[in-house]
């Protein structure tokens, strides 16, 4: 039940942090969106004026070979019609190959007056825009326009392609940050089973067919139970835990008996004499249990046979 609360924790958590990236990542788009269409529609106005000024130069000098010339080369680029009036005539009306929209008349609501100025029309896929026309060397009687409509089919392909990678870098982020938090859950726990049961090994003792439960005080040795005062259950308990490792006197001392400042040797003695009377009930030698070794102490071979089992 724990571990479906943390990984129930995880998903909660990685579903804000995805609705915070989807946030983020829906700013960034929009922001992105607006500063390509405004990058558009700003550099259409600036090819339209430079064109016009040049279209007056070359309609004042009759280079209306030339003129169709770079309609033809605005054509092949984001341009998708060119439409020129002079004095109310309609001087040029190019389209691109496959355009058969007849794009709307800006100028039929443009007075004489603002001929010079431009204006602009969004539609989907297009910017119209119109742009005043005058001849240098007659400015005044020379007065026209030039409509020119931009294709925004590149801008929309660079905006769906952003889009498409913000959205993948966004589910890929939350995929990676989703996957981390259930890796480190299950980390986690297994590191708490690793320490529950480490904790499980050392209350439970085992050393040979002597086994010492330290939770209950509970010994059996070669299955049969035997009771131990605490002092001795304490001292077997030690012993076991490092088989076959000789303790001092002093050793043992200040291990079982830190509290007491009175304990001596004796009282060492003592209980490994009472330790190896309650022992023998279950192995007839109890000596070759809990060895002595002279001059350095005593320490605990861990017993493999049961030497009454021949019996």
């Amino acid at each position: 039940m724990k571990r479906w609360r943390s990984y129930r924790a995880v998903l909660g958590f990685s579903l804000l942090l995805l609705l915070l990236g989807g946030s983020i990542a829906w700013v960034n788009v929009t922001h992105f969106e607006s500063d390509e269409y405004q990058r558009f529609e700003d550099q259409s106005f600036q090819l339209a004026r430079v064109f016009a000024r040049a279209a007056g130069a070359w309609l004042d000098r009759d280079n209306e070979d030339v003129l169709e010339g770079a309609a033809d080369l605005l054509l092949a680029g984001s341009g998708q019609y060119i439409r020129i009036e002079l004095r109310n005539e309609l001087v040029l009306d190019e389209r691109e190959d496959g355009f058969s929209e007849v794009p709307e008349r800006l100028a039929l609501s443009m007075p004489r007056a603002e001929m010079s100025s431009e204006l602009s029309l969004r539609k989907p896929g297009r910017l119209d825009i119109l742009v005043g026309l005058s001849l240098p060397s007659a400015p005044r009687s020379g007065t026209g326009s030039i409509q020119i409509g931009f294709s925004n089919d590149a801008v929309n392909r660079r905006v769906r392609s952003h889009r498409l990678l913000v959205v993948g870098l966004t589910l890929g982020a939350w995929l990676i940050s989703l996957l981390l938090g259930l890796l480190i859950v299950r980390w986690v726990q297994g590191a708490r089973s690793h320490e529950r049961d480490g904790s499980e090994d050392v209350s439970l003792l085992r050393c040979g067919e002597l086994t010492i439960n330290c939770d209950t005080h509970d010994v059996e040795l070669f299955g049969k139970s035997v009771q131990l005062t605490p002092k001795m259950f304490d001292l077997l308990a030690f012993l076991a835990r490092n088989p076959e490792k000789t303790y001092s006197d002093d050793d043992l001392l200040s291990e079982l008996w830190a509290d007491s400042s009175y304990a001596t040797s004796a009282d060492v003695k003592q209980c490994i004499y009472m330790l190896r009377r309650r022992l023998r009930m279950a192995h007839p030698d109890p000596k070759q249990l809990i060895v002595n070794v002279k001059g350095f102490g005593y320490t605990l071979v861990p017993p493999v046979e049961n030497p009454l089992s021949d019996e």
